[in-house]
């Protein structure tokens, strides 16, 4: 019988701790599939309960163009849990990275988008210029309605087990 490297939580306990780290992180990888060909884009994130919101320019692009024939995709974050000492393998270095899968859409909604900018900018942006429904006119909204998180924790141990998060949306 072959055993596991790791150690499994699920439910709540799971989702509270992968959505902890989704809401302390900002930056992460969108990743998609073009005709079978991976693409991935660097993106920034607000979390918000069973979905990530991204938001850019409303003209098209090479990732809105894929999404519009395939929104199946992936989003990755991690951050460091500690510094990387002089002469420390960097595989034992602790650690935490959520995966989420799903699919992303395009919102199109002017309401909806002028929405998003108001949960946006209470999430960064401090002193808006402009009212949400004028930024909306301009602001593209992205849409990542998450089917599963998993959260791997700490660092490599080659006699132990490392933390696990499942949470299936």
């Amino acid at each position: 019988m072959e055993t596991s490297p790791y150690t499994i939580t699920e439910g709540p306990e799971a989702r509270d701790h992968i959505e902890r780290v989704l809401k302390q992180t900002q930056i992460g990888v969108l990743g998609l599939s073009n005709d079978n060909f991976p693409y991935v884009v660097p993106m920034n994130h607000l979390y918000l309960p069973g979905h990530l919101i991204f938001h850019g320019p409303l003209s098209g692009g090479k990732k809105m163009e894929i999404i519009s024939k395939n929104p199946a995709a992936c989003y990755t974050v991690t951050r460091a849990l500690q510094q990387l000492e002089p002469d420390m393998l960097s595989c034992h270095s602790e650690y935490e990275s959520v995966i989420c899968t799903g699919k992303v859409y395009s919102v199109e909604s002017l309401e909806e988008r002028a929405e998003l900018v108001g949960i946006w900018r209470e999430g960064y942006a401090k002193k808006p210029g402009r009212t949400a429904h004028e930024a909306a006119k301009a602001t593209g909204f992205l849409k990542f309605v998450i089917e599963e998180m998993t959260l791997r924790s700490g660092s490599f141990h080659p006699d132990g087990a490392r933390p696990l998060f499942i949470c299936k949306c």
